[in-house]
């Protein structure tokens, strides 16, 4: 499958968060026979996610729409990802997800280009 017709998942996740670690486990078991992009960003370095996650954690968005908090369904998810492959329509993130993964891509990329030096 092609990265444009693969499906964004976005994780947000804690530290010392057991059900977090559960979610990243079975969410790397289901990319495996899948194929997804997945994004995991930690609530502690994003403060603008802290306030309205902290107690949702972990929390999950399919394709920018929430889909799973706590605890997931890879069944459901599977489904899910079946959907978006036919067509389902995708939503935005919300504003702080949406600035929290951003500054993660600049940090990411400005990582990047000094090591290339």
């Amino acid at each position: 499958m092609s990265a444009a017709n693969k499906a964004t998942l976005v994780l947000l996740k804690g530290n010392d968060c057991p059900l977090c670690t559960t979610m990243q486990d079975e969410l790397k078991a289901v990319q495996a026979s899948l194929g997804f992009a997945l994004y995991e960003l930690n609530i502690s370095e994003h403060p603008e996610l802290q306030e309205p996650y902290r107690l949702r954690i972990p929390y999950l968005f399919v394709e920018g729409r929430p889909f799973a908090k706590g605890r997931l369904d890879p069944a459901k998810l599977k489904r899910r990802l079946f959907w978006n492959r036919i067509g389902f329509q995708k939503g935005p993130l919300p504003a702080p997800v949406n600035t929290a993964l951003s500054r993660a891509f600049e940090s990411f990329n400005t990582e990047d280009s000094t090591k290339s030096d």
